[in-house]
C-alpha cells in the first residue's frame, strides 16, 4: 500500500513537472511568435483596384513614387497629397501629372488629421473611392484611423503599402532605426486607440523614446 502511494506521488509530481514545462514552452513559443511577427502585423497591403483618387500620406520615402506608379497603371485619375508641404513632393507629382489631377492638402499634422482632411476633400468632390498609400510599417495605424474617420461616409478605401527602407517587417529587430520605428508604431497605435493625437501625443512619445533609445 505504501509503495502504491509512493508511486502515485511520484507520478503526480512528474505530471506536474511536465505540465509546468509544457506551459513554459507554450509561453516561450507565443512570445517568440509575437516578437518575430511584430513587424508583419503592422503591414496592411491590399490588392489595388480602380478608384476615384489615390491618397498619399507624405512623410516617408517611396510613398509619392508608389502613388504615382498606381496612377500610371490606371488605378485612378486624381492624386490627393496629404500634408503635402514639401516642394520636392509637389515637383515629383507635377513632373508626372497635370496640375488639374493633383489636390494638395496642407493642414494635416497627424495621421488622424490626414484622414479627417482627406475625407473633407473626398466628400466635397463627391469622390466615392480611394487608394490610401503610406509606408508599409505605418499601414496598420493608417487603416485603423481612416476606417474610423470614414465610417458612415460610403467612401470605399483600399490600403496599399509602399515598401520602406526600414523597418523590414521580417527583420525589424536587426537595427536600432528599425526597432525604434516598429516600437514607435505600436506606441502610437496604442495612444491613438485611447484618443491621444497631435502635439501632445508626439511630446509623450519623445519622452518615451529618450528612455528606451
Amino acid at each position: 500500500m505504501q509503495t502504491d502511494k509512493s508511486r502515485l506521488k511520484r507520478y503526480q509530481k512528474t505530471r506536474r513537472r511536465k505540465r509546468k514545462w509544457v506551459r513554459r514552452f507554450l509561453f516561450a513559443s507565443i512570445f517568440m511568435s509575437l516578437f518575430l511577427f511584430a513587424g508583419v502585423f503592422l503591414v496592411v497591403n491590399e490588392q489595388p483596384k480602380a478608384a476615384d483618387a489615390v491618397i498619399v500620406l507624405s512623410g516617408g520615402s517611396g510613398r509619392i513614387e508608389h502613388g504615382l506608379e498606381l496612377m500610371n497603371e490606371g488605378y485612378a485619375d486624381h492624386l490627393i497629397l496629404s500634408n503635402g508641404l514639401s516642394s520636392d513632393l509637389k515637383k515629383k507629382a507635377n513632373n508626372v501629372l497635370s496640375s488639374s489631377s493633383i489636390v494638395i492638402e496642407d493642414q494635416a499634422s497627424s495621421t488622424l488629421e490626414n484622414a479627417m482632411f482627406t475625407k473633407e476633400i473626398m466628400m466635397k468632390r463627391n469622390w466615392r473611392s480611394a487608394i490610401v498609400v503610406s509606408s508599409d510599417y505605418h499601414m496598420r495605424r493608417v487603416k485603423y484611423l481612416f476606417d474610423r474617420t470614414y465610417r458612415g461616409s460610403d467612401i470605399e478605401l483600399t490600403f496599399v503599402a509602399s515598401k520602406s527602407r526600414h523597418p523590414h517587417p521580417l527583420k525589424w529587430w536587426t537595427t536600432k532605426a528599425s526597432r525604434k520605428a516598429t516600437v514607435n508604431e505600436y506606441l502610437k497605435l496604442t495612444g491613438n486607440t485611447f484618443g491621444m493625437h497631435g502635439e501632445k501625443a508626439k511630446a509623450e512619445l519623445r519622452k518615451i523614446n529618450r528612455l528606451l533609445f
